[in-house]
Parts: structure tokens; C-alpha cells; sequence
């Protein structure tokens, strides 16, 4: 499983959040018996804006209550207190609260818990605990553990592998991103629960079509989409593209294209009638 504090970083970093991109970006994370968390927080030496991320998970196995959350926060920084605006979303409900935080000893101090500080590199063990075996030398099948489908699979512009990975029968469904051994980013975090998450549409045309598989998180919109393209009337031949988008609101922040499908992906169509169907999106891109 991703840790909170990798998804974090990963989340924060893809979704370019912080308008305050002239603070010191700063890590954190809190741990309980039941829960852990991590916050990712640009975070001026002196007063002014504050942005970032917060992950979490619960695993309360004596309740066998598990769930995850998400929250983006936003708000200024006075001496050690952030005055903050944190917008959460657990279990398809969207919360948002105002909150005084104290920064004490470069811990936070949130009404939540203490988080403590940890290092931001990206030089720690990966958290992906079940590394596939085919991981170290094949990249068809991304990071899709050998137990699941790969349904899509590809190297991204930047050198991430993106890769779309269901459980038999489509019992769970997950989006992970990153370096091959050790995907940054986890969607939606939790097998429970998570193909209700996800919406799928199709767009038709010509010899082709444009198929997308979305989550909503807070703001963000995160997208992978596959498209089928003809080369024309005198061509056979149809031409694959696939990446990842990323809309805060509706405005387009993160693209990002495949180098090439991998062949072993059965493709995003596998989803329709296990994902909810949901026109989310046009030629023009979001719509309600």
C-alpha cells in the first residue's frame, strides 16, 4: 500500500496546488493506533500564505472500520499560527471547516493531531509493499500486481509509469502512478468502495473513439483516457494514444501523454457496466 505521506507528496506535486509557490514546501506526518496521516504544506518562514495536502487513512480492525480521506487546505500564517481553510473528502462526503493550527517546535499542532516533521526527498523505501514480480525488467504490466488485470499500461512524457489495475471480476479498481518499483500516487487509496468511485464515458467518431475513466476528488478531476485514432480511409491501421489529465475545476492544470500503449492492457472498455457510466466530459473538456 502507498503511504499516506508518498500519495501526498505525489498529490500535491501532480496537482501543482500551492499558489504560494515561492514557500518552502514541508512534510509532515502523524500515526495512531487506528490512523496515519501525512500533510504536504508550502509553508513560509515568515507570515503569509499557506497551501498544501493532507492524505489519510483509518484501519480500525477491531471495528473493521477502514476508510481514507483527502484534504486540501489553504490560509495564512501568523507568527506560529496557521489560520487555515481545510476542504475534506471522506467517503464521497466534502467537508469544510475553519481551523487554527499551532506550529510548535516544526511540528503542527492541528485539532486532529500533532504532525511531526519528515524529510520531503524522495529517497525513502517505497511503501508499495506488494512489488509484482515482472516490476524490475517489464513494464507492460506497470504496476498492476500479478493477481490483477492490467487494463492499461503505459511510460508517461515525464518517465512515470501509469498504470490502471482491477481486481478479478472488477471487485476493486485502482490508478497508480510513479516510478516503475515505487508508484508516488495511489487512487482512490482503499480496495472498499473504490469502483464506485469512478465514472466512465465514451466518445464515438469516424473510426475511432475516446474512451476516459475519472475521479473526483475535492476541486480535482483526475483522468486517464484512451483514445483510438484512424489514420483514414485508405489506412487500416488505427493509432492508440493514452496519459492523464488533471482539472482543477474545469480548468485543464496536468497533461500528460503515454509514449505508446502497452499491448497487454485490455483496454478502459473492460470498465463499462462494472464503473458507473457518467457523460462527464465533451470535446471541450469537464461538463457537469
Amino acid at each position: 500500500m502507498i503511504t499516506p505521506r508518498r500519495a501526498a507528496l505525489a498529490f500535491a506535486c501532480l496537482t501543482a496546488l500551492s499558489p504560494a509557490a515561492m514557500a518552502e514546501e514541508r512534510c509532515f506526518a502523524m500515526e495512531t493506533k487506528t490512523s496515519e496521516a501525512a500533510m504536504v504544506l508550502n509553508l513560509p518562514d515568515t507570515d503569509g500564505p499557506v497551501a498544501g495536502t493532507e492524505h489519510g487513512t483509518v484501519q480500525d480492525h477491531e471495528q473493521r472500520y477502514y476508510t481514507s480521506w483527502e484534504s486540501k487546505i489553504t490560509g495564512t500564517r501568523s507568527g506560529d499560527w496557521l489560520d487555515v481553510t481545510v476542504e475534506t473528502e471522506i467517503e464521497e462526503d466534502r467537508q469544510v471547516g475553519d481551523h487554527r493550527w499551532r506550529i510548535d517546535g516544526g511540528a503542527i499542532v492541528a485539532d486532529h493531531g500533532r504532525f511531526e516533521p519528515v524529510p520531503c526527498n524522495g529517497s525513502e523505501r517505497s511503501g508499495f509493499d506488494n512489488v509484482p514480480d515482472h516490476a524490475s525488467d517489464d513494464i507492460s504490466g506497470g504496476h498492476c500486481l500479478d493477481t490483477e488485470q492490467v487494463l492499461l499500461s503505459c511510460e508517461l512524457q515525464d518517465g512515470d509509469v501509469l498504470s490502471v489495475c482491477a481486481a478479478a471480476g472488477v471487485s476493486a479498481l485502482s490508478v497508480r502512478q510513479g516510478p516503475l518499483v515505487a508508484p508516488d500516487l495511489e487512487l482512490p487509496g482503499t480496495a472498499d468502495g473504490s469502483v464506485e468511485r469512478f465514472m466512465i464515458h465514451s466518445l464515438g467518431y469516424s473510426g475511432g473513439y475516446d474512451t476516459r475513466l475519472g475521479l473526483v476528488s475535492g476541486d480535482y478531476t483526475y483522468v486517464v483516457y484512451e483514445r483510438m485514432i484512424s489514420r483514414g480511409p485508405a489506412d487500416p491501421e488505427k493509432d492508440m494514444e493514452g496519459g492523464v489529465l488533471l482539472y482543477e475545476g474545469r480548468t485543464l492544470q496536468v497533461e500528460l501523454a503515454c509514449n505508446s500503449l502497452s499491448e497487454a492492457g485490455q483496454g478502459l472498455g473492460q470498465l463499462f457496466g462494472a464503473v458507473q457510466e457518467k457523460a462527464f466530459f465533451d470535446e471541450d473538456g469537464l461538463v457537469d
